[in-house]
């Protein structure tokens, strides 16, 4: 069987709590969507966490913990701890880990999120998500062109990335099989930005950047 993942967007900022839903397998089931009543932020000796109360439109189950909880902007803003809500009590609450806090976490590599989902340090509050399968949205994209890349091969360091437009932009790099392996923003200046892949390992690589309602794509080969 062939899967083709959507990879979900996220936000750090306490400012998006807007209601959304969460997606999850209770008790191990077929994947199933709830819709919380309300959820916000807790006080006290839970303020790691984001309060959620159902309203009887689904609820999580053992089996849901590490569940995403989603904005009504569809970005992933916590992760499910525990509570007291089951099939038998449809009003009941949960905790969710605040992404906010899961960022930085207990400090290290293998305790936070921003190595992982930040690998390169662009330390932004939030991230869109991407379906690479996804042509048709692909193909709403104005206009596409060549991004130039020097060196090409390279080690992967100060990778040169060149177009013809300035401003803020989003890269994303995929590997051979279509899988993402980092992403993050850039500030074409001149048309120019480096990035460093230097912790890729050695292969083709697919980079795609969206600046100004525009695609540049191009291959660039890792070699060390």
């Amino acid at each position: 069987m062939e899967y083709q993942p959507y990879y979900a967007g996220w936000s750090r900022s306490n400012q998006s709590l807007s209601r959304g839903a969460c997606i999850h397998h209770p008790s191990g089931d077929q994947k199933k969507i709830s819709i919380p009543g309300s959820q916000q932020l807790a006080s006290g000796s839970y303020s790691k966490y984001i309060y959620v109360e159902w309203n009887g439109h689904g609820v999580v189950e053992p089996g849901s913990s590490g569940s995403p909880l989603f904005n009504a902007n569809g970005l992933i803003i916590g992760d499910l701890h525990g509570g007291n809500s089951s099939c038998d009590n449809q009003y009941g609450y949960d905790f969710y880990g605040r992404f906010s806090i899961s960022w930085n976490g207990g400090g290290t590599q293998a305790t936070r999120l921003k190595d992982h989902l930040d690998p390169l340090g662009v330390d932004s509050i939030s991230l869109s998500g991407l379906d690479p399968f996804d042509t048709v949205s692909i193909a709403t994209i104005p206009s596409r062109h060549e991004l130039k890349l020097f060196p090409n091969p390279t080690s992967g360091d100060k990778l040169q990335l060149q177009a013809d437009d300035n401003g803020r932009a989003i890269y994303h790099v995929y590997d051979m099989n279509g899988r993402l392996v980092t992403n993050g923003e850039a500030n074409f200046a001149e048309g120019k930005q480096s990035i460093n892949l230097n912790h890729l390992s050695n292969g083709s690589y697919h980079v795609d950047v969206i600046l100004n309602g525009k695609r540049y794509s191009n291959l660039v080969v890792i070699r060390k």
